[in-house]
C-alpha cells in the first residue's frame, strides 16, 4: 500500500513538472510574439516619420527623390532651399539623405 502511495506521489511530481515545462514554453512563445509585435510597431512608427532621400545634382538645381519609391519630393538651388521646401511638403517628417553607393546617410531636416 505504501508503494502505491509513492507511485502516486512520483506521478504527481512528474505531471507537475511536465505542466510547468509546458507553461514556461507557452509563456516564452507569447512573450516572443509580443516582442515581435512591439518591434514591428516601432519600426512602422519610425518609417512613417522618416523620408529617405536621394539627391540628384544638376548645374543649378538640387532634386530630391524618395530613395525607396523614386518619387520626386522637392527641389532647391542650395541645401538650405532643399531643407525649406522639404519642410513645407512634409512638416511632420524628417528627411534623411542617403548615398547607397557610399554607404552613407545624413539628416536633411
Amino acid at each position: 500500500m505504501f508503494e502505491l502511495l509513492w507511485v502516486g506521489i512520483v506521478c504527481m511530481l512528474i505531471g507537475f513538472l511536465a505542466g510547468m515545462f509546458l507553461l514556461v514554453r507557452v509563456v516564452k512563445k507569447v512573450m516572443n510574439q509580443q516582442e515581435t509585435e512591439t518591434i514591428q510597431s516601432l519600426a512602422e512608427r519610425i518609417t512613417n516619420q522618416l523620408v529617405f532621400l536621394k539627391i540628384d545634382e544638376t548645374p543649378n538645381l538640387l532634386l530630391a527623390y524618395d530613395a525607396l519609391s523614386g518619387d520626386f519630393v522637392c527641389q532647391g538651388v542650395t541645401m538650405e532651399d532643399l531643407r525649406t521646401n522639404f519642410g513645407k511638403r512634409y512638416p511632420d517628417k524628417k528627411g534623411i539623405l542617403v548615398e547607397p553607393e557610399k554607404g552613407e546617410a545624413s539628416e536633411l531636416v
